[in-house]
């Protein structure tokens, strides 16, 4: 996908480099995806097959705390058994998986061509692309607030409760992350983006829709909000996987992406949640990523974004506390995701660095030609 190019290897490396990186890419690739899977059944591995899980499953859900459209913002009276609306959420995000896994091009099929095309191939699939973009947010958030540290600025401890003598505290705590990932990328992202890309898509392709069935004016209404990419095709529009970030990305949906991206970051500050200033930062640049994901991979990208940062690493903290065994498993994971984000950054600098120097290359001898 030409969006993400400068995440990958440079194409020039062929022999015998090439080879060597999609092998080594692929298979942490692959053992990042087998973990996220993992991590979803130990949803209910936790609650249904633990006394303290158990205790929590059983209890009931009073509200719910809405946001659409990144400014409305209420609290739901419910009355929703947490074992059933626990299931519900597990059931969503594996559907967000099967469809990153499906999407476009399965991972299976990427995988098996990897070998015979470009580098820049592996990443047409959104499973696929997943673990490169968490990995290299993970080490972009820890090295954001290691600098915060040094220079004083209070990131904050968040909403979670923090650890007490109550052995129920860190289930409570996981039901949280469980669903929040799914209804702020709702609130943040999905209302408001969705609802621009309906609007913007029905206006510049409005001279190939006053052709559309009512049926394919549903299509594209629906797919402007789960899969913009599949909508900007149906109106003859760029997209990001023909024309990359720079092309396929219109100055409005810039925009929204900067605003929501910041509008996340202020809203953890100023929800009064625990979080503290420092905490836009990091906040913010995990926006943006969400928002450019969204557009170029559809709406099951960012929520696997957000549900990374949010259920996975606890569910693997909690298993860990729980069951001791698991916790070489949790090490390995996190010490795979620094080392391979590392990696990443390192790769997009080189790549950076050798675009600019081949530019400038050019530059002169278009100056020496004159």
């Amino acid at each position: 996908m030409g969006g993400w190019a400068l995440m990958t290897m440079p194409e020039e490396v062929e022999n015998p480099l090439k080879p060597i990186f999609m092998a080594a890419t692929i298979l942490v690739v692959l053992f990042l995806v087998f973990s996220y899977f993992l991590a979803i059944l130990l949803g209910p591995a936790l609650f249904f097959f633990t006394p303290n899980g158990s205790a929590v499953s059983v209890g009931f859900l009073s509200r719910l705390h809405i946001y659409l459209f990144v400014a409305i913002s209420f609290d739901v009276s419910v009355w929703l058994n947490v074992a059933v609306f626990l299931l519900l959420m597990w059931s969503v995000y594996a559907f967000c998986f099967i469809t990153a896994y499906k999407l476009r091009e399965s991972l299976y099929e990427t995988v098996r061509n990897s070998f015979s095309r470009p580098t820049r191939n592996l990443l047409n699939n959104c499973l696929f692309a997943m673990p490169i973009i968490t990995s290299m947010l993970f080490t972009a958030v820890i090295g954001i607030h290691a600098l915060e540290e040094k220079l004083g600025v209070s990131i904050g401890s968040g909403p979670l409760e923090p650890p007490s003598t109550n052995p129920l505290t860190p289930f409570k705590n996981l039901v949280l992350l469980t669903y929040s990932p799914l209804f702020e990328e709702i609130g943040f992202f999905i209302t408001p983006i969705g609802a621009f890309m309906i609007a913007y898509l029905f206006w510049v392709g409005r001279k190939n829709i006053s052709s559309f069935s009512l049926g394919r004016r549903l299509k594209l209404f629906f797919m402007a909000l789960l899969y913009p990419e599949k909508a900007k095709k149906m109106v003859g529009v760029k997209t990001v996987g023909e024309f990359g970030f720079k092309g396929g990305i219109s100055r409005g949906e810039w925009i929204m992406i900067a605003f929501t991206a910041v509008a996340f970051g202020l809203t953890h500050y100023l929800s009064g949640s625990g979080w503290e200033v420092g905490k836009i930062t990091s906040s913010s640049v995990v926006g943006l990523a969400l928002g450019f994901s969204y557009l170029a991979y559809g709406v099951q990208a960012s929520i696997i974004i957000h549900w990374f940062f949010d259920y996975y690493w606890y569910a693997y903290y909690l298993a860990s506390d729980i069951c001791p065994v698991i916790f070489p498993v949790f090490r390995l994971i996190y010490t795979t995701t620094i080392m391979f984000g590392m990696l990443g950054w390192l790769t997009f600098t080189i790549l950076g660095l050798s675009k600019v120097a081949t530019r400038a290359k050019k530059s002169n001898s278009l100056i020496l030609a004159h």
